[in-house]
């Protein structure tokens, strides 16, 4: 009886507490991607493609790429900037941060860096990266 009892909680915490699949998205076969950040402003996903040496943009609405942004070479890490509505992208191999205004999807600038950029944190007490 305390296995049946066992199965049937697991049973209803899977059925309440599940997640499930909503659609696959291709990015591209072989591009890498090995970083995500999703934008709440325009619910826009972020994603950095480490052998393609771009950043492809999802509509979240729609589940459809809108476009890919070329960066650096090998874009690594990504933090979303809620204050100015920009991503930034760490370029291990270019040592530099593409930054990325989201209300048009086009490069700002690109900041040159220290040697293998591989992390990013956006403090939004500062403002800065």
């Amino acid at each position: 009886m305390r296995a049946n009892k066992l199965f049937l909680i697991f049973f209803w915490f899977n059925i309440i507490f599940s997640q499930w699949l909503e659609t696959t998205i291709d990015i591209a076969p072989d591009s890498g991607t090995i970083a995500l950040v999703w934008n709440p402003t325009n619910n826009r996903l972020y994603c950095a493609n480490y052998r393609s040496d771009n950043v492809t943009v999802i509509n979240c609405n729609t589940n459809q790429i809108i476009t890919r942004i070329p960066t650096g070479a090998g874009p690594t890490a990504l933090a979303y900037n809620h204050t100015n509505n920009r991503v930034y992208c760490a370029n291990r191999n270019s040592n530099s941060v593409t930054v990325i205004n989201c209300a048009t999807n086009q490069i700002d600038t690109t900041i040159p860096v220290g040697t293998w950029p591989a992390a990013l944190l956006w403090n939004h007490l500062n403002n800065k990266v």
